[in-house]
């Protein structure tokens, strides 16, 4: 995964997308980062093409709107994470980028996992034994909560 192939899937179309897709080599991915990314691109080319072969009638139908715009939201975000990570060309940015995005996970699945109202939470896969993710709300250990999308758009900024 290289910056090139993110620039490349920005400026062409659905198709062309699906092409890098394919030419990706992903036994050359090796950083959590680029597995990441990638398997958004991959979550956003499913999403999106599902969306594009199905639902022909957003504009009229209620009911399609209804489905389309919290896929699409959910999509964009995504999008605009893998931009917030990929917007320094520096791994360790990058990698910090990344790390705010997978705490953020950690802290919201634990508040989740310990809520006691949960139903059916035997279902849930559980946090691993040897990981400790209590610490990682905001003020402990100077970690930085995840930003939402505004806040990633604006520190580009700056």
């Amino acid at each position: 995964m290289t910056e090139d192939d993110l620039t490349y899937s920005m400026k062409h179309s659905f198709a062309e997308f699906q092409k890098l897709l394919n030419s990706i080599d992903k036994q050359k991915i090796n950083s959590s980062v680029g597995l990441y990314t990638y398997q958004e691109m991959l979550r956003f080319h499913s999403i999106a093409g599902t969306i594009l072969e199905n639902f022909k009638d957003v504009a009229n139908s209620i009911d399609q709107r209804n489905i389309t715009h919290p896929l699409l939201r959910s999509l964009l975000e995504g999008w605009i994470w893998i931009a917030y990570i990929h917007w320094e060309n520096d791994e360790n940015s990058k990698q910090s980028r990344f790390e705010e995005l997978m705490n953020g996970f950690k802290t919201e699945y634990h508040k989740l996992f310990n809520d006691p109202t949960l139903p059916r939470k035997n279902e849930l896969p559980a946090i691993p034994t040897n990981a400790d993710w209590r610490p990682l709300s905001k003020s402990a250990s100077g970690l930085k909560e995840p930003k939402n999308a505004n806040d990633m758009l604006v520190s580009h900024e700056k």
